[in-house]
């Protein structure tokens, strides 16, 4: 991706960081006996879920 001043970005690779993050993130998680997508979407339903997480 690249800026009108024909430099790139880097929002690919950042994104892709961000990605790996928040994988890494949720694999840790040993509160809940649910997978990756099980706790990925009670991170989107409980704030207080998501909160825990993020303070890990």
């Amino acid at each position: 991706m690249k800026t009108t001043a024909g430099k790139e970005t880097g929002l690919p690779h950042n994104y892709s960081i961000l990605n790996r993050i928040v994988l890494n993130l949720l694999k840790n998680d040993k509160t809940t006996k649910v997978g990756v997508r099980g706790k990925r979407l009670k991170a989107g339903w409980d704030n207080r879920y998501l909160i825990k997480l993020l303070k890990n």
